[in-house]
């Protein structure tokens, strides 16, 4: 039988997620107020402490900001979204298909020449062979 796929993200960082996400799922605007505190721990089932570090995070990603004394607010950043996160690796090839060019190789010179010694002896040519 196959073994459940666990969620191996730390709280925090699921927390994180699942804010982050209600911003977009509650249509949260940028300068629109977040929840306070205790309607997130109510909401989330989570302590304190935890939401504090999450909050964190999304302050750090740019997504939220503190006013102090007035709360917490979805930032401008919040609605930029990353289609192509530099985190995914992609060739050029795949990339520019994506955006409807076609691509193609060309091989643009070609030429035989002597190597010097070292390369010889590397690629363990005879001497005077190309």
């Amino acid at each position: 039988m196959d073994e459940p796929i666990r969620d191996t993200r730390t709280l925090v960082i699921q927390l994180r997620d699942r804010i982050a996400n209600l911003i977009k799922d509650d249509g949260l605007k940028p300068g629109d107020k977040l929840p306070t505190e205790a309607q997130l721990t109510q909401r989330f089932k989570i302590s304190r402490p935890a939401l504090r570090e999450a909050l964190k995070l999304l302050e750090q990603d740019d997504i939220i900001f503190v006013e102090h004394g007035r709360g917490r607010f979805v930032s401008a950043m919040s609605a930029v979204t990353v289609e192509r996160p530099i985190t995914v690796f992609e060739s050029v090839t795949d990339m520019t298909q994506h955006y409807g060019y076609k691509t193609e190789n060309r091989v643009l010179s070609i030429a035989e020449e002597l190597p010097d010694a070292t390369v010889a002896g590397h690629l363990k040519l005879a001497p005077g062979k190309e």
